[in-house]
């Protein structure tokens, strides 16, 4: 009996012991599991691309990056506006260059970028810079470049155009009559799907921006453009600035207006199925206005400047010009052929590179968000009429 009793107790005391070992064992690894990373930084962003240059960095720096990521910078805006009545900013937010950025700026306290030692303002290009300044500081570290391109079905209009003509929807009335001409016997030899001469994807209020910056620049106030080309001539479908690009890659659009970021995308999904052409928006030696994407922060502490360091890295360039379609913001990347040569779209990117002092670049103003907004409401009121 005494020794059943002491084998009972023996018994329950080896259960006892392995249930506590097994909890010391997960506590250990519930502890080193949070003291696996030395740092934290939270970052905000709404460009997909940019998720595997921060992953890179947190495997690389051990440094745990808390990404947080929009849809759209509306999105971002607004659960800034909460973050700043709860104190609990995050560390880095990716702006745009035209769209919010003045609106992020003015949460919190920003940090001006010249506080940053691993950040040098003069290695960056003019006009790249000059998009993140805010009222005389300059705030945002430039991640790429975009400029506005117009992208020419050569399959198609080679046919019809004499070698002199100059294809855009930016020129004078009479330009447009002979394109409207070309419309109109390109739909009449072809009667199984629309064919329209020019198309804009929806980031028309950039496009407009970027004309009355250029020397082609008339005076004309945007209603009465867009009221010409939709209503009056026809030449741009209306209310379908969604299905743009997916209308030029069906060979119902003569020539598209878009941004050079979206070029993979869209060398991606025509292939070989036709001869293009992509074109800076506006001839040689007219201004462009640049666009692009930054980091602002709102921490000032080293962990970010390290993380500014990486992002300075040659590496970390090719890894998110790969992945986002932008072109290099910094003066020595943007003139070596051999990194180009490096990133999916080098064979148009070269070409664009050539006009890059004729880049401008516009300081964030205020209320950049509405007048976008403001623009693309008059944009759709002009087409219902």
């Amino acid at each position: 009996m005494k020794l059943k009793i002491i084998f009972l107790l023996s018994l329950v005391i080896v259960i006892f012991s392995i249930i506590y070992i097994v909890t010391l064992l997960n506590k250990d690894f519930v502890l080193t599991k949070e003291e696996e990373f030395k740092d934290t930084i939270t970052v905000w962003i709404t460009t997909s691309g940019l998720v595997s240059a921060l992953e890179t960095y947190q495997r690389e720096s051990g440094t745990q990056m808390n990404i947080k990521q929009f849809n759209t910078m509306d999105l971002l805006i607004e659960e800034l506006e909460l973050s700043t009545k709860e104190d609990s900013m995050p560390d880095v937010v990716e702006i745009n260059a035209n769209y919010g950025g003045d609106e992020v700026l003015q949460k919190g306290k920003p940090i001006p970028l010249e506080t940053f030692s691993n950040v040098q303002l003069s290695s960056f290009l003019d006009s790249s810079i000059n998009n993140f300044m805010y009222k005389k500081t300059y705030y945002g570290f430039p991640l790429g470049v975009t400029i506005p391109v117009l992208l020419i079905n050569r399959s198609i209009l080679d046919h019809h155009l004499s070698t002199e003509m100059v294809v855009s929807p930016f020129t004078s009335e009479k330009n447009l009559g002979k394109f409207k001409k070309i419309q109109a016997k390109i739909n009449e030899n072809n009667r199984l799907k629309p064919f329209w001469m020019f198309h804009f994807d929806e980031t028309i209020p950039y496009y407009w921006y970027a004309y009355k910056q250029s020397d082609q620049y008339n005076g004309a106030p945007f209603r009465e453009f867009w009221h010409s080309i939709i209503n009056d001539l026809k030449l741009v479908p209306s209310m379908d600035s969604h299905m743009a690009i997916t209308r030029f890659t069906n060979m119902e659009i003569g020539a598209l207006v878009t941004t050079s970021e979206k070029l993979q995308t869209i060398q991606e999904l025509i292939g070989n199925g036709f001869e293009y052409e992509v074109v800076p928006l506006f001839p040689d030696k007219s201004p462009l206005l640049t666009t692009g994407n930054g980091f602002i922060s709102f921490n000032s502490q080293k962990k970010i400047d390290q993380f500014y360091k990486f992002l300075n890295n040659e590496k970390t360039q090719i890894e998110i010009h790969s992945n986002t379609g932008w072109m290099p913001a910094k003066k020595s990347l943007m003139n070596d052929s051999g990194y180009i040569y490096k990133l999916p779209m080098s064979k148009f990117l070269n070409k664009l590179t050539l006009r890059q002092e004729d880049f401008i670049g516009r300081n964030i103003i205020d209320d950049s968000r509405q007048n976008w907004i403001r623009i693309k409401e008059i944009a759709k009121k002009t087409e219902k009429e």
